[in-house]
C-alpha cells in the first residue's frame, strides 16, 4: 500500500470509526492473493516446456540405441570376418572394416547423436530459463504481498496506540 493509500485510513482509525473487520478484511484479501499467486506458480510449473524436453530426449535415446545397434551389427561382421580366416563373408568380397559405406553410417549416426544432444541441451536451457523467470515473478509478488501484510500491521499497531490515546486523555 502506498502512503496515499494509508492516510485515509490512518484518519479513520483515530476517528475511530474503522473496526477491526476492516483489518481482517483486508488481510484476508491479502492472504486470497498469497495463495492466488502460490497456485498460479504451481500452474506456470506444469506449463513448462517439459514435454518439448521429453521428445527431445526419447529423440537422443533413440539415436544412441541406433548407434549401440550399429556397433551390436558391426562386431558382428566383424567377428565373422576372423572366423573365415580374414575373408569376408560379403557378396563382394570387401572387409566391413574398409567399408565407406559403414564408416560414412557411423559418422552419419554421430552426427545426428550429436544433434539430438544439441537439442536436449537447447530444451534444459530454455526450462532453465523459464524457471528463473517464473522464481523471480513469483518472488516479487510474494514479497509486495508481505509488505503489504506488514504494513497492515503497522495500521494496526498505529490504530492501538491512537485508540489508547483517547482512551487515557
Amino acid at each position: 500500500m502506498s502512503d496515499e493509500e494509508l492516510q485515509p485510513q490512518l484518519v479513520e482509525l483515530s476517528q475511530g470509526n474503522s473496526t477491526d473487520a476492516s483489518q481482517g478484511d483486508t488481510r484476508r484479501q491479502i492472504m486470497a492473493q498469497l495463495r492466488q499467486e502460490i497456485e498460479c506458480f504451481g500452474a506456470r510449473i506444469k506449463a513448462m516446456p517439459a514435454k518439448e524436453l521429453s521428445v527431445a530426449i526419447k529423440a537422443f535415446l533413440s539415436d544412441i540405441c541406433h548407434l549401440m545397434n550399429q556397433q551390436a551389427d558391426q562386431l558382428q561382421k566383424d567377428k565373422s570376418v576372423d572366423a573365415n580366416n580374414g575373408e569376408s563373408n560379403s557378396k563382394d568380397g570387401r572387409n566391413a572394416l574398409t567399408d565407406g559405406d559403414t564408416n560414412d553410417d557411423m559418422s552419419s549416426n554421430l552426427i545426428c547423436i550429436q544433434t539430438s544432444l544439441t537439442h536436449v541441451l537447447y530444451r534444459l536451457n530454455k526450462i532453465s530459463e523459464a524457471s528463473v523467470k517464473m522464481y523471480e515473478d513469483v518472488r516479487q509478488k510474494v514479497m509486495l504481498l508481505l509488505l503489504e501484510l506488514r504494513q497492515l500491521e503497522l495500521l494496526g499497531l498505529a490504530c492501538i496506540r491512537i485508540q489508547n490515546s483517547q482512551k487515557s486523555e
